[in-house]
Protein backbone atom coordinates (compact mmCIF):
# COMPACT_ATOMS: atom_id res chain seq x y z
CA UNK A 1 0.00 0.00 0.00
CA UNK A 2 1.22 3.50 -0.80
CA UNK A 3 -0.12 7.05 -0.86
CA UNK A 4 0.26 9.18 -3.99
CA UNK A 5 -1.30 11.87 -6.15
CA UNK A 6 -2.56 10.33 -9.39
CA UNK A 7 -3.50 12.13 -12.65
CA UNK A 8 -7.25 11.81 -13.08
CA UNK A 9 -6.88 10.56 -16.66
CA UNK A 10 -5.06 7.45 -15.39
CA UNK A 11 -7.90 6.37 -13.08
CA UNK A 12 -10.54 3.96 -14.36
CA UNK A 13 -13.73 2.42 -13.02
CA UNK A 14 -13.72 -1.32 -12.37
CA UNK A 15 -15.95 -4.35 -11.88
CA UNK A 16 -14.05 -4.80 -8.60
CA UNK A 17 -16.15 -2.00 -7.07
CA UNK A 18 -19.30 -3.54 -5.55
CA UNK A 19 -21.16 -0.23 -5.56
CA UNK A 20 -23.23 0.18 -8.73
CA UNK A 21 -26.01 2.62 -7.78
CA UNK A 22 -25.37 6.32 -8.55
CA UNK A 23 -27.41 9.00 -6.77
CA UNK A 24 -27.43 11.93 -9.20
CA UNK A 25 -28.50 14.49 -6.58
CA UNK A 26 -25.68 13.50 -4.23
CA UNK A 27 -23.26 13.58 -7.16
CA UNK A 28 -24.25 17.18 -7.96
CA UNK A 29 -23.86 18.19 -4.31
CA UNK A 30 -20.46 16.49 -4.14
CA UNK A 31 -19.33 18.25 -7.32
CA UNK A 32 -20.24 21.61 -5.77
CA UNK A 33 -18.37 20.73 -2.58
CA UNK A 34 -15.26 19.67 -4.51
CA UNK A 35 -15.28 22.94 -6.47
CA UNK A 36 -15.30 24.79 -3.14
CA UNK A 37 -12.88 22.80 -0.97
CA UNK A 38 -11.39 20.07 -3.18
CA UNK A 39 -11.23 16.33 -2.47
CA UNK A 40 -10.57 15.80 1.24
CA UNK A 41 -10.79 11.99 1.31
CA UNK A 42 -8.35 9.96 -0.82
CA UNK A 43 -9.63 7.45 -3.34
CA UNK A 44 -8.81 3.78 -2.80
CA UNK A 45 -7.17 2.46 -5.98
CA UNK A 46 -5.95 -0.91 -7.18
CA UNK A 47 -3.01 -1.18 -9.55
CA UNK A 48 -4.18 -3.59 -12.24
CA UNK A 49 -0.83 -5.01 -13.27
CA UNK A 50 -2.25 -7.00 -16.19
CA UNK A 51 -3.67 -3.86 -17.85
CA UNK A 52 -1.18 -1.40 -16.27
CA UNK A 53 -3.76 1.04 -14.95
CA UNK A 54 -5.33 2.28 -11.72
CA UNK A 55 -8.87 1.10 -10.92
CA UNK A 56 -11.22 2.50 -8.25
CA UNK A 57 -12.08 0.24 -5.32
CA UNK A 58 -13.68 3.10 -3.38
CA UNK A 59 -14.40 6.63 -4.60
CA UNK A 60 -16.12 6.24 -7.99
CA UNK A 61 -18.51 9.07 -7.15
CA UNK A 62 -15.65 11.29 -5.99
CA UNK A 63 -13.84 10.51 -9.24
CA UNK A 64 -16.84 11.47 -11.40
CA UNK A 65 -17.50 14.61 -9.35
CA UNK A 66 -13.83 15.61 -9.57
CA UNK A 67 -13.95 15.27 -13.36
CA UNK A 68 -17.08 17.43 -13.49
CA UNK A 69 -15.35 19.98 -11.24
CA UNK A 70 -12.37 20.12 -13.61
CA UNK A 71 -9.68 18.64 -11.32
CA UNK A 72 -6.57 17.20 -12.96
CA UNK A 73 -5.25 14.92 -10.19
CA UNK A 74 -6.50 13.25 -7.02
CA UNK A 75 -5.03 11.97 -3.75
CA UNK A 76 -5.15 8.18 -3.51
CA UNK A 77 -4.24 5.16 -1.41
CA UNK A 78 -2.96 2.50 -3.81
CA UNK A 79 -2.99 -1.27 -3.30
CA UNK A 80 -0.74 -3.47 -5.40
CA UNK A 81 -2.29 -6.87 -4.73
CA UNK A 82 -3.83 -9.80 -6.60
CA UNK A 83 -7.32 -9.43 -8.16
CA UNK A 84 -8.72 -11.74 -5.46
CA UNK A 85 -7.32 -9.59 -2.63
CA UNK A 86 -8.54 -6.44 -4.41
CA UNK A 87 -12.10 -7.81 -4.40
CA UNK A 88 -11.87 -8.57 -0.67
CA UNK A 89 -10.52 -5.08 0.09
CA UNK A 90 -13.23 -3.36 -1.97
CA UNK A 91 -16.03 -5.33 -0.33
CA UNK A 92 -14.65 -4.82 3.19
CA UNK A 93 -14.48 -1.05 2.67
CA UNK A 94 -18.06 -0.71 1.42
CA UNK A 95 -19.40 -3.15 4.00
CA UNK A 96 -17.92 -1.01 6.79
CA UNK A 97 -19.39 2.14 5.22
CA UNK A 98 -22.87 0.54 4.99
CA UNK A 99 -23.35 2.09 1.54
CA UNK A 100 -24.23 -1.06 -0.43
CA UNK A 101 -27.79 -1.83 -1.43
CA UNK A 102 -28.92 -5.40 -0.63
CA UNK A 103 -28.84 -6.14 -4.37
CA UNK A 104 -25.21 -4.99 -4.59
CA UNK A 105 -24.23 -7.03 -1.54
CA UNK A 106 -25.87 -10.22 -2.83
CA UNK A 107 -24.52 -9.80 -6.35
CA UNK A 108 -20.96 -9.10 -5.22
CA UNK A 109 -20.75 -12.07 -2.84
CA UNK A 110 -22.09 -14.24 -5.66
CA UNK A 111 -19.49 -12.75 -8.02
CA UNK A 112 -16.65 -13.52 -5.60
CA UNK A 113 -17.80 -17.15 -5.42
CA UNK A 114 -18.07 -17.31 -9.24
CA UNK A 115 -14.49 -15.99 -9.56
CA UNK A 116 -13.35 -18.51 -6.93
CA UNK A 117 -12.23 -15.87 -4.44
CA UNK A 118 -14.22 -18.04 -2.00
CA UNK A 119 -15.35 -21.64 -2.39
CA UNK A 120 -18.89 -20.96 -1.14
CA UNK A 121 -21.35 -18.35 0.11
CA UNK A 122 -20.82 -19.65 3.63
CA UNK A 123 -17.03 -19.16 3.41
CA UNK A 124 -17.52 -15.58 2.16
CA UNK A 125 -19.94 -14.81 4.99
CA UNK A 126 -17.49 -16.17 7.58
CA UNK A 127 -14.61 -14.15 6.13
CA UNK A 128 -16.51 -10.84 6.34
CA UNK A 129 -18.30 -11.56 9.61
CA UNK A 130 -21.74 -11.62 8.01
CA UNK A 131 -24.49 -13.66 9.59
CA UNK A 132 -25.53 -16.40 7.16
CA UNK A 133 -29.14 -16.13 8.32
CA UNK A 134 -29.08 -12.39 7.52
CA UNK A 135 -27.65 -13.11 4.05
CA UNK A 136 -30.26 -15.73 3.23
CA UNK A 137 -33.02 -13.46 4.58
CA UNK A 138 -31.95 -10.90 1.98
CA UNK A 139 -31.86 -13.58 -0.68
CA UNK A 140 -35.39 -14.77 0.14
CA UNK A 141 -36.66 -11.20 0.06
CA UNK A 142 -35.04 -10.76 -3.34
CA UNK A 143 -37.11 -13.61 -4.73
CA UNK A 144 -40.41 -11.88 -3.92
CA UNK A 145 -41.82 -10.58 -7.20
CA UNK A 146 -42.97 -7.05 -6.48
CA UNK A 147 -41.47 -4.51 -8.85
CA UNK A 148 -43.02 -1.62 -6.90
CA UNK A 149 -40.82 -2.33 -3.84
CA UNK A 150 -37.05 -2.52 -3.64
CA UNK A 151 -35.38 -5.62 -2.22
CA UNK A 152 -34.02 -3.47 0.63
CA UNK A 153 -37.60 -2.64 1.70
CA UNK A 154 -38.72 -6.25 1.36
CA UNK A 155 -35.72 -7.59 3.27
CA UNK A 156 -36.28 -5.12 6.14
CA UNK A 157 -39.88 -6.30 6.48
CA UNK A 158 -39.00 -9.99 6.08
CA UNK A 159 -36.33 -9.79 8.79
CA UNK A 160 -38.58 -7.99 11.31
CA UNK A 161 -40.41 -9.52 14.27
CA UNK A 162 -43.79 -8.31 13.01
CA UNK A 163 -46.66 -10.72 12.57
CA UNK A 164 -47.51 -11.84 9.03
CA UNK A 165 -50.53 -9.52 9.00
CA UNK A 166 -48.41 -6.57 10.16
CA UNK A 167 -45.78 -7.35 7.52
CA UNK A 168 -48.49 -7.36 4.84
CA UNK A 169 -49.78 -3.98 6.04
CA UNK A 170 -46.28 -2.47 6.19
CA UNK A 171 -45.64 -3.57 2.59
CA UNK A 172 -48.95 -2.01 1.53
CA UNK A 173 -48.08 1.26 3.30
CA UNK A 174 -44.61 1.24 1.74
CA UNK A 175 -46.20 1.02 -1.71
CA UNK A 176 -48.92 3.60 -1.06
CA UNK A 177 -46.68 6.20 0.60
CA UNK A 178 -43.48 5.50 -1.35
CA UNK A 179 -41.49 4.71 1.80
CA UNK A 180 -37.73 4.28 1.49
CA UNK A 181 -35.94 1.36 3.15
CA UNK A 182 -34.73 3.72 5.89
CA UNK A 183 -38.31 4.89 6.51
CA UNK A 184 -39.57 1.31 6.57
CA UNK A 185 -36.97 0.35 9.19
CA UNK A 186 -38.01 3.33 11.33
CA UNK A 187 -41.67 2.41 10.86
CA UNK A 188 -40.94 -1.10 12.11
CA UNK A 189 -39.01 0.23 15.14
CA UNK A 190 -41.87 2.59 16.09
CA UNK A 191 -44.66 0.13 15.38
CA UNK A 192 -44.33 -1.76 18.67
CA UNK A 193 -44.61 1.15 21.13
CA UNK A 194 -46.87 3.40 19.01
CA UNK A 195 -48.97 1.19 16.77
CA UNK A 196 -48.80 1.14 13.00
CA UNK A 197 -50.98 4.18 12.24
CA UNK A 198 -49.16 6.54 14.64
CA UNK A 199 -45.79 5.16 13.54
CA UNK A 200 -46.65 5.93 9.90
CA UNK A 201 -47.75 9.47 10.82
CA UNK A 202 -44.41 10.12 12.51
CA UNK A 203 -42.38 8.63 9.67
CA UNK A 204 -44.17 10.79 7.08
CA UNK A 205 -43.83 13.88 9.32
CA UNK A 206 -40.08 13.28 9.57
CA UNK A 207 -39.64 13.86 5.82
CA UNK A 208 -37.86 17.21 5.29
CA UNK A 209 -39.94 19.87 3.55
CA UNK A 210 -38.94 23.30 2.31
CA UNK A 211 -40.99 26.10 3.86
CA UNK A 212 -39.13 29.19 2.63
CA UNK A 213 -36.81 30.09 -0.23
CA UNK A 214 -35.43 33.49 -1.25
CA UNK A 215 -33.56 33.46 -4.59
CA UNK A 216 -32.06 36.89 -3.91
CA UNK A 217 -30.48 36.14 -0.53
CA UNK A 218 -30.20 32.40 -1.30
CA UNK A 219 -31.70 31.68 2.09
CA UNK A 220 -33.69 28.48 2.46
CA UNK A 221 -35.60 27.02 5.41
CA UNK A 222 -36.47 23.34 5.87
CA UNK A 223 -38.56 21.61 8.53
CA UNK A 224 -39.20 18.08 9.73
CA UNK A 225 -40.58 16.43 12.86
CA UNK A 226 -39.51 13.60 15.11
CA UNK A 227 -40.56 13.56 18.74
CA UNK A 228 -40.13 17.37 18.44
CA UNK A 229 -39.97 19.85 15.53
CA UNK A 230 -36.69 20.64 13.78
CA UNK A 231 -35.78 23.52 11.47
CA UNK A 232 -32.74 24.02 9.24
CA UNK A 233 -31.89 27.49 7.89
CA UNK A 234 -29.37 27.70 5.07
CA UNK A 235 -27.77 31.04 4.26
CA UNK A 236 -24.72 32.24 2.37
CA UNK A 237 -21.90 30.25 3.95
CA UNK A 238 -23.73 29.21 7.12
CA UNK A 239 -26.41 26.89 8.47
CA UNK A 240 -28.55 27.13 11.60
CA UNK A 241 -30.04 23.97 13.12
CA UNK A 242 -32.92 24.62 15.52
CA UNK A 243 -34.76 22.19 17.80
CA UNK A 244 -38.16 23.00 19.30
CA UNK A 245 -37.69 24.43 22.79
CA UNK A 246 -33.90 24.11 22.67
CA UNK A 247 -32.65 27.04 20.59
CA UNK A 248 -30.24 26.45 17.75
CA UNK A 249 -26.62 26.18 16.69
CA UNK A 250 -24.94 28.07 13.84
CA UNK A 251 -22.25 26.23 11.88
CA UNK A 252 -20.32 26.86 8.64
CA UNK A 253 -22.31 25.44 5.76
CA UNK A 254 -19.30 23.42 4.61
CA UNK A 255 -19.38 21.59 7.98
CA UNK A 256 -22.82 20.06 7.39
CA UNK A 257 -21.25 16.84 5.97
CA UNK A 258 -19.21 16.62 9.17
CA UNK A 259 -22.40 16.69 11.27
CA UNK A 260 -23.99 14.08 9.02
CA UNK A 261 -20.97 11.81 9.51
CA UNK A 262 -21.19 12.36 13.26
CA UNK A 263 -24.82 11.21 13.28
CA UNK A 264 -23.99 8.18 11.16
CA UNK A 265 -21.18 7.28 13.54
CA UNK A 266 -23.57 7.55 16.48
CA UNK A 267 -25.93 5.11 14.75
CA UNK A 268 -23.16 2.61 13.99
CA UNK A 269 -24.88 0.06 16.22
CA UNK A 270 -26.65 -1.07 13.05
CA UNK A 271 -23.41 -2.71 11.94
CA UNK A 272 -23.37 -4.91 15.02
CA UNK A 273 -26.95 -6.02 14.32
CA UNK A 274 -25.85 -7.03 10.84
CA UNK A 275 -23.28 -9.49 12.17
CA UNK A 276 -25.35 -10.69 15.10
Amino acid sequence: MKIATVPIGQIHKTSMNPRQVVDRERLEALTTSIRQIGVTQPLILWWNKAHERYEVLDGSRRLEAARLAGLKELPAIIYEVSPEEAMKIAFSIHLSQEDLTPEELLNYIDLMVQREVFRSIEEACRHFGISRSWYYELERAGRIRDESLSVSVRSAVAASDLSEEEKRRVLELAREDGLSSREVRRLIDLCGPLGLDEALRRVVASRPRIVYSDPLTREEVYECAGSIEYRLKLGEGYAVVEAEGSGGIRVPRTDLPVLVNLLRFAEAGKASRRTG
